[in-house]
């Protein structure tokens, strides 16, 4: 009986001196390693997969404590508990280390608030003025009066006062005209 020509191989010889499966590799792709190769590399690849997917098993498991010295909580995520996963999301690092501008007081920083500060030394009331208006105080909405060159404060229904009263004796006048109109 006469062997495959390929080292290793003890398969039957079918033609061109290789078996069945280097003969169709060779026709194939030209190649009688191919085949073998093919499967040598997928092999190789599936390996990896399974080297990853347990690392990702590991990573995700919620068994245990958390990887952080002196912390005995239970793991959250990426084998930290949630205190320390959320700083990891927050800052990048696990480290508590105060800023060195950080202001360190009890109460808002804004005249007058009363209220524990939340960030930044301000409340959250004077936090969001601080967001919309760069300053933790409400700004104080002045209307101007409606009537075209008129700079007076706006007191009623678009006009300051002196235009209010103005227009109030002209309704007043026109009311009593269409009552004369009716008797």
């Amino acid at each position: 009986m006469k062997a495959c020509s390929i080292d290793g191989c003890v398969k039957k010889h079918e033609a061109k001196g290789y078996c069945k499966v280097h003969y169709r590799s060779f026709t194939k792709y030209g190649d009688p390693l191919y085949v073998e190769q093919k499967r040598a590399q997928q092999e190789q690849n599936r390996i990896e997969k399974e080297k990853y997917k347990a690392i990702t098993r590991q990573l995700m498991s919620t068994e245990g404590v958390c990887k952080v010295s002196d912390c005995d909580s239970s793991i959250y995520a990426k084998r930290l508990c949630i205190k320390h996963y959320g700083r990891h999301l927050r800052k990048g690092d696990l480290s508590i280390e105060k800023k060195r501008n950080e202001i360190d007081v009890e109460e808002c920083l804004a005249i007058g608030c009363t209220n524990p500060h939340v960030r930044h030394g301000f409340c959250s009331t004077h936090l969001i003025y601080i967001r919309e208006n760069e300053t933790p105080y409400k700004p104080k909405i002045i209307k101007l009066c409606g009537v075209k060159g008129c700079e007076g404060e706006h007191m009623g229904i678009g006009l300051c006062n002196h235009h209010y009263y103005q227009w109030k004796a002209i309704k007043r006048d026109y009311k009593l005209h269409e009552y004369n109109k009716l008797k």
